[in-house]
């Protein structure tokens, strides 16, 4: 299997506000010659891994978040099995053990942390003894600093790790003594069933997108993919959308709300660069399962597919900017993996821009062979929509070839 496989596409996209700024408006950024439309990297990842086509499709339910322990908190607070402290530190002990991975050292001070599980219990217990309502309502207790990405396995396997800590009961501060031999007994297998193997398909975001953390002790998944912002072909200027709303039971004149929405549109190309190799062993880092080739092929295909057909969300109510891809490029190389942004350097004009951009890029494509190709070749397939050339079985066989 060849150690990248790439995609580059181009998307027209009608008036909308997919992605915005601080300010609300449609994100845009100075590239060459002229003010362009963006999409960030970051919206366009997410919107694929939550998507129907490629969450759907392996029955993701991963999360990522800050909140886990006030996620579990919720999840038993109501039932009535456990008492609410009990259920309140182990959903802290809990999300401790997801940050970190194996929790060990933090039985006690003294084993190279500055830290233990009873000193993160700390605060909370105070403030639980002073007012035990406003200790459980208190966010701080049960969020982390940083936002982590738990796969569906682990999430699952939290719920289960709860039920077993809130069985056993939490030990005391005098528990975490290191020759308690039944409490770390407990804690190993905390994180085991936290742990757990399972399908690597249904771990497929995370080893696609990584952990998308920088601290905690846990495995710090790099993503095994590569992925560019979306920046528009031409010159594309956010605009401002007047509008008023009509009271349907005003009978006088005059608009019952006023206000403005932020919108731009243009053609977009994207690119995105998967390292197989890395791939296969995120996949079976974290299923603990050994990984084939059909996998990996499924799990790209999928992902291409979400390209193709997915967007972001924003404003899509009222909107509707929802295309599918006008454009498709798939690479295969063992070479480094190369963006043809370049192409658009110099903004594209005239009455077909989408024309426009794919000479542009196919122009640009021929440059690299040109001056490059004694560094690295590489093979690949070409929906051209307008140009009625290709279609999606071709990127499908042409992905498959991979598959020894």
């Amino acid at each position: 299997m060849k150690k990248f496989i790439l995609v580059h596409w181009l998307k027209s996209y009608s008036p909308s506000n997919l992605n915005r700024d601080d300010l609300g408006r449609a994100k845009s950024v100075q590239w060459g010659n002229a003010k362009r439309l963006r999409i960030s990297s970051q919206c366009i990842k997410r919107a694929l891994r939550i998507s129907e086509t490629f969450g759907g499709e392996f029955e993701l339910e991963s999360v990522r978040t800050n909140r886990m322990a006030e996620h579990l908190l919720e999840t038993y607070r109501n039932t009535g099995q456990y008492d609410e402290k009990t259920v309140a530190e182990a959903a802290i002990i809990i999300q401790m053990i997801l940050r970190e991975g194996d929790c060990s050292e933090f039985l006690t001070t003294g084993r190279g942390r500055s830290y233990s599980i009873e000193d993160v219990l700390k605060s909370f217990r105070k403030d639980y003894e002073d007012n035990p309502e406003k200790a459980l309502e208190d966010a701080s207790h049960f969020k982390t600093k940083e936002i982590f990405h738990f796969h569906t396995h682990e999430k699952y396997g939290a719920i289960q790790a709860m039920e077993m800590l809130c069985e056993y009961g939490i030990p005391s501060e005098e528990d975490y003594d290191s020759d308690n031999e039944a409490v770390e007994e407990l804690f190993k297998n905390l994180v085991l069933t936290i742990k757990q193997d399972g399908d690597p398909l249904r771990v497929a975001d995370v080893a696609l997108h990584g952990r998308m953390f920088t601290s905690g002790s846990n495995e710090n998944v790099s993503g095994a993919v590569k992925v560019s912002h979306m920046v528009s072909t031409h010159e594309s200027v956010p605009e401002d959308d007047f509008f008023t709303a009509v009271d349907d039971l005003n009978l006088g004149s005059g608009s019952a709300h006023m206000g403005s929405k932020y919108y731009s549109s243009g053609v977009m190309y994207g690119f995105a660069a998967i390292d197989t190799e890395l791939l296969r062993d995120n996949l079976e880092l974290l299923s603990g399962q050994s990984v084939s080739d059909e996998q990996v092929i499924k799990i790209i295909e999928t992902w291409f597919k979400a390209i193709v057909v997915e967007n972001p969300s924003g404003s899509q109510t009222s909107m509707a900017s929802i295309p599918y891809a006008d454009y498709v490029r798939v690479e295969k190389t063992d070479a480094q993996p190369c963006s043809y942004q370049r192409a658009f350097l110099k903004a594209v004009e005239g009455d077909d821009l989408l024309k426009e951009s794919i000479h542009a890029l196919e122009s640009t494509i021929n440059e690299k062979d040109l001056a490059w190709s004694s560094l690295g070749s590489c093979e690949f397939a070409v929906v051209n929509v307008p140009a009625k050339e290709g279609n999606w079985e071709d990127i499908v066989v042409f992905l498959k070839d991979e598959i020894e």
